[in-house]
This record gives structure tokens, sequence and C-alpha cells, in this order.
């Protein structure tokens, strides 16, 4: 599970944010200042910095450039806005953030820029990530979310799904699927795909046809 780090002194932004977070299946630490960043910079070793508002530091610009300077080039830093039109992305930027999100930040932006930066700089925190559009498997956690909510499949219905979204674009026949999921020496009725598929298309609940499991006649199924 990623660990991000939030540096703000807002109690309330801070709150909102680290719930989103950790509704997305991120753990979170909160620092207010320099001295609590530091402290969880050296414990806990996130994988992720989020900063906005520091007490002894004036501006996100300085913010931005002293956390860089205590972080490994791996650990992306994300600086959250406080005014627009004023320069302060390109000061934000240029001080050291890889990434700048424009007030006022909502939680499931947060959490997809998050996510981006991370697999672009730092893949190897996320674990094994499949997604599709909205929908997201977790491997490491076997979670599987649909707009950053969760979505409930039994064991059998995460195994096929799993199977499917790890190999986007390949068109699996039933028989195969028996065998990734159920093994090649077991005895099971070609026709139990077709229900867990449709309990699979279900929990999604996507609108019909618009779902990210195609049917294609007399071949299978793909992604």
């Amino acid at each position: 599970m990623p660990l991000a780090l939030i540096v703000e002194y807002g109690s309330t932004n801070s709150a909102s944010l680290q719930s989103a977070l950790e509704f997305a299946d991120y753990e979170t630490r909160v620092a207010r200042d320099c001295d609590e960043a530091r402290f969880e910079l050296d414990r806990a070793k996130p994988d992720v910095v989020v900063v906005g508002r520091v007490i002894e530091l004036p501006n996100l610009a300085e913010a931005c450039a002293w956390m860089r300077g205590a972080l490994p080039d791996d650990v992306p830093l994300l600086a959250l806005g406080r005014q627009l039109g004023t320069g302060e992305r390109a000061q934000a930027l240029a001080s050291g953030a890889d990434d700048y999100l424009p007030p006022p930040v909502s939680g499931p932006v947060l959490v997809a820029r998050v996510r981006e930066n991370l697999r672009t700089i730092n893949p190897a925190s996320l674990g094994t990530i499949y997604s599709y559009g909205d929908v997201v498997i977790d491997d490491e956690t076997r979670r599987v979310t649909r707009k950053s909510k969760p979505v409930h499949l039994a064991p059998t219905e995460y195994a096929i799904f799993r199977l499917l979204m790890a190999s986007q674009g390949k068109i699996f026949s039933r028989e195969e699927i028996v065998e990734s999921v159920w093994g090649k020496a077991a005895d099971v009725d070609v026709r139990n795909v077709d229900v867990h598929l449709k309990r699979i298309r279900a929990a999604l609940r996507h609108p019909k046809g618009k779902g990210p499991i195609k049917s294609v006649r007399g071949l299978g199924y793909r992604i």
C-alpha cells in the first residue's frame, strides 16, 4: 500500500484530502510544519508527498523548494495551489514540484494525480495495477474500484476479471477461462463462465453495453 505524506497546516483541508487518499487505499501521514514533515520523512519514508501551506514558509514555491531538498528524486512532489492567476504554478514547478493542482482541489482529482505521478516516477510503489476507463484493479490488495468506489466481487469473479484486465485486447474462450481460473483438471461446465461474467457486469454497474467486458460472438470474451 503506497504511503502519502500531506504537508498542510489547514486541518479541514488536510483531513478531506487524507480521507480521499485513504478511501483509495493509500496509507497517509499529515504534517503541519517543517519539523513534523522532517520527522515523517525520516520515520515513514513516504512514496509521494503533497504539499500546501507550511507554517514557517511564506509561499508555495518556498515550500516546494524545501520539500524537494529533503526528498529522494524518485518520490513525487505534488503542490496544492492557493491562488489562480498569480504565476504560482510556474513558480511551484520551477521550485521542484512534479505536479501542480489548481484550487480548489477535490479528493478524486488528487487521487488521480497522485496515482499518475507514482505511475510515471515510482511505479514500483503501486504494485501491480490494471485499469480500464474508471475501473481499477489493485492486485496487491485484491481491490476493485470504479470511480474510486469499491466493487465487491467473489473470489472466482475477481480471478476471471483480473485475467481479462491483465491481457486487455486478447480474446479468451470459455475453455481458456476455465483452465486459467479453475485449472486444467477441473470438471467445470463452461457455461459457468457466463454466469460469473454476468455477475461481474452487474457489480460494475455500467449502462448496458458500456462496460469493459465485451462478448465476441463465437469466440469468447475480452476487455
